[in-house]
């Protein structure tokens, strides 16, 4: 209590007794050792933000935009597993509480952006595996692909882009070591995908210059995001399959007492690409059944766009409707 001014002490203890009944006394017990970290937020409190006060607000910002819902949860890492964002309890980094605001939401879109514009279609694993220093290559591939999400996000959430663009100056920086300037160029491109981060990697591996990392990238967790990832898309597989096996039926006006002709079984679901400016792929995916296109129920569409949100593609063998009788 040395530390923490007297008319701060009932806050204190309530802050206490509120861990200790949510979280249990261990969790109690190390928040009593971090009472210097208490005071620095209570301090900054007038332009800090917090998880409480504003996931709210920041969920609101991520439903609107594109692509599957994504879960916010409060942690002291900073990454996304493809599933769920994960957030600071606090940032008091500036004096402007706006500022703060705009770091906290560039966290989290951030984040989005990594699931949006397919940062995950790139093994991760599989490409660090090649370099002696795996943790070395991860970092180098996170500062590139900061890049490329930099810009995409410039591109198509200027308002957003904006405020991400105050906490990293690299898009716009004219003294970068010469094959910088090249990456960033080459990563700031409409076209550049994860892929070119990955190339790039190659390149940059052995160059002296690291850039420093930004206050939102937060890290990479390659390991959970894939295994996230791969048990979502083998769902999405089998969801499909089983969907477009009801639609089949439903299409052809079948049901499962009735026999299926020749040539209703030899019809099959096909998908075409057709020009979408809001997919960061240029395209979205629309669903043919013997060659007509047709409108697909909701669940159908979701789970297209997922596919195509996770892999880029829908592999034909996920439109090979499976008979569950």
């Amino acid at each position: 209590l040395k530390v923490i001014d007297e008319e701060d002490w009932e806050l204190w203890i309530a802050h206490l007794l509120e861990i200790y009944n949510s979280k249990g006394l261990d969790d109690c017990i190390n928040a009593m050792k971090k009472v210097d970290e208490y005071v620095d937020t209570i301090t900054a409190a007038p332009t800090s933000v917090s998880f409480d006060e504003i996931s709210r607000i920041v969920e609101g910002v991520i439903t609107g935009l594109n692509g599957r819902a994504l879960k916010l949860e409060q942690s002291e890492q900073l990454f996304t597993d493809t599933q769920v964002i994960n957030l600071p309890e606090n940032i008091s980094t500036f004096k402007s509480r706006e500022d703060n605001f705009a770091l906290y939401k560039s966290i989290a879109v951030h984040q989005w952006a990594q699931t949006w514009y397919g940062t995950w279609r790139v093994d991760i694993q599989q490409l660090v595996a090649n370099f002696a220093d795996k943790q070395k290559a991860i970092n180098l591939f996170h500062k590139l692909e900061t890049v490329r999400l930099d810009a995409n996000i410039k591109r198509d959430l200027p308002g957003i882009g904006r405020a991400i663009e105050k906490f990293n100056s690299l898009l716009a920086s004219s003294d970068l070591p010469q094959p910088w300037q090249s990456a960033v160029r080459t990563l700031s491109s409409k076209e550049a995908s994860a892929h070119d981060t990955a190339r790039i990697v190659y390149e940059l591996y052995d160059h002296d210059f690291i850039p420093e990392d930004t206050l939102y990238q937060g890290v990479l967790n390659p390991e959970l995001a894939k295994q996230v990832m791969d048990e979502r898309v083998e769902q999405d597989k089998e969801s499909l399959q089983l969907a477009l096996d009801e639609l089949q039926k439903e299409s052809t006006g079948n049901n499962q007492d009735m026999p299926v002709d020749d040539e209703q079984e030899g019809k099959r679901f096909e998908v075409r690409e057709i020009e979408d400016d809001e997919m960061p792929d240029g395209y979205r995916f629309e669903l043919e059944l013997d060659g007509e296109a047709i409108e697909p129920p909701e669940n159908i569409q979701e789970l297209l766009d997922s596919i195509q949100q996770d892999l880029g593609e829908i592999p034909d063998d996920y439109l090979s409707p499976v008979d569950n009788n």
